[in-house]
């Protein structure tokens, strides 16, 4: 797997149309999904020896999260580290979603797939009590994110 700014921005990082209003979900394991469109902001990627793909190189991405309207919703960071290249590739990658009321923490590994879903793993504010899931489904020009909500209470 190369660590390309597409690939990475499939494992995370952390895009498609806001369901409903931003909020957490409402009461203990009730779940709600989110869904926005993310676009590259910027980022910066580290090719660590033996030059190529291999163990170690790593890429810290910046996403934009846009509502159903295209007005900011929020941001999602990525990191992401290449555990294994070639034909199975593996990276491990975390990530936040920092939207209003709070940030959603994110991680999990990726094999290279298009699609890529992650473990909601806490949270922060309106969050704080997160679980759930983060999916990701590249387009041509952006990312679908969905983040389904439930409260681990």
């Amino acid at each position: 797997m190369r660590l390309t700014r597409p690939a990475v921005a499939v494992t995370l990082c952390t895009t498609a149309l806001v369901a409903g209003a931003l909020g957490a979900p409402s009461s203990a394991g009730a779940a709600s999904a989110l869904h926005f469109t993310a676009s590259y902001a910027n980022g910066h990627m580290t090719d660590v020896s033996p030059k190529g793909e291999s163990i170690g190189d790593s890429d810290v991405s910046l996403f934009t999260l846009r509502d159903a309207k295209a007005a900011v919703a929020g941001v999602v960071s990525t990191q992401c580290v290449l555990l294994r290249g070639g034909k199975k590739p593996l990276a491990q990658c975390s990530g936040d979603a920092v939207l209003p009321g709070g940030t959603i923490v994110l991680g999990g590994v990726t094999t290279g797939t298009p699609a890529t879903t992650y473990a909601i793993v806490g949270g922060t504010g309106a969050y704080a009590s997160a679980a759930g899931t983060a999916s990701f489904l590249p387009g041509t020009s952006s990312i679908a994110v969905t983040l389904t909500l439930r409260s681990a209470g």
